[in-house]
Parts: C-alpha cells; sequence; structure tokens
C-alpha cells in the first residue's frame, strides 16, 4: 500500500525487468508480455464514484507462457515483476514450469465448450455471478494449476474472454479433452 511517486515510464520498465530477471535465470524463451502498467491507490467519492485522486503504487511487468502459439492461462505461468521509485524491484513472482510434448489429445467442439460454460463447468471458478458478462474471444490454449500442485501435463482448454461489469477483462476456461 505504500505510495511510489517516481515510478519509471512503461517503456523503461521493460528493460529493468528483464535485467531483474536475470538473477532468476532470465526470461524463459516461451514467455511472451501480457501487459505493463502503473498499479495506484485511488481514492473514490463513495457517493458518485468519482475518482477523486490516483497515487501510484508501482509498475508492474506481467509475462505469460505461450505454447506453440497458444495462451498458458492459469496461476501456474506467470511472471511478475513489480517496480517502485526509481525502477527499485519491489517484487519477483515465478510460477512457470518446463514443458516438453507428452502427447495428442482429443479436443471437443467449441459448441460442446459452450454448453459446459453455461452449465458452469469451469476449471476456474469465478466469486461473483457470470450475470453481465459479455464474451469477446473464444481460443483454445492451456491451463497450468497453481504452481504448489502437482500437475503432470497441462490441460488444453477452450478460453473465454470477455469483460464483465462493463470494462473489467475476464476469463473463464473450460476443460477441452474428450476424454475428461
Amino acid at each position: 500500500m505504500n505510495i511510489h511517486e517516481d515510478v519509471p515510464s512503461l517503456d523503461e520498465a521493460l528493460g529493468i525487468a528483464e535485467k531483474a530477471l536475470t538473477a532468476y535465470g532470465g526470461l524463459p524463451a516461451d514467455a511472451v508480455l501480457h501487459d505493463v502498467g502503473v498499479m495506484c491507490l485511488k481514492e473514490v467519492n463513495t457517493t458518485d464514484g468519482a475518482i477523486i485522486s490516483e497515487r501510484p503504487q508501482c509498475v508492474q511487468v506481467i509475462y505469460t507462457q505461450q505454447i506453440d502459439g497458444r495462451p498458458v492461462v492459469g496461476p501456474g505461468a506467470e511472471i511478475m515483476v513489480s517496480l517502485g521509485d526509481g525502477g527499485e524491484v519491489l517484487e519477483v513472482s515465478k510460477a512457470w514450469r518446463n514443458i516438453s510434448y507428452a502427447r495428442e489429445t482429443k479436443i471437443i467442439p467449441v459448441e460442446e465448450a459452450i454448453l459446459a460454460l453455461n452449465d458452469g463447468n469451469i476449471l476456474n471458478r469465478p466469486q461473483s455471478p457470470m450475470e453481465g458478462v459479455e464474451i469477446r474471444e473464444i481460443q483454445l490454449g492451456y491451463y497450468a494449476k497453481d504452481i504448489s500442485s502437482l500437475q503432470e501435463e497441462y490441460t488444453p482448454v477452450w478460453i473465454f474472454s470477455g469483460i464483465e461489469n462493463g470494462n473489467m477483462p475476464c476469463n473463464f476456461v473450460v476443460d477441452a479433452r474428450a476424454d475428461a
């Protein structure tokens, strides 16, 4: 919750983050830049919801894993570097597995995945109801469980990406294996 007034620019943050990751084996070859953004502490008028002030806490650089051009989602495939005043590294979080090809798997058609989504059969349980969610993209990818979970193979999944509450990005993940 600390305020950092002198956070690096988004462009500077990329270079600082990559340099910081050298102490942890560098940036993996299957990593792709997912997001760079300033995290702010906001003071909000509780009557009308208007933002009164915003003060920077850090710049976050987030990388995710990609396999053969397909995204890996879930808590077990993300690297995050948080930077404060003057580019000071505040935190490095790395949940990553080294992977190799295992086998071919038959997947369900997207129509079945849509039915599963509508029935609530998803791998990542939302904390709020799914009413008001607008799905904007559906793609095949993989799911990585939390790094502390035993997972011998990534799960092929259908990823439903969209927005909720008007502007908050969200993903819902449906198991794509035909034999699951």
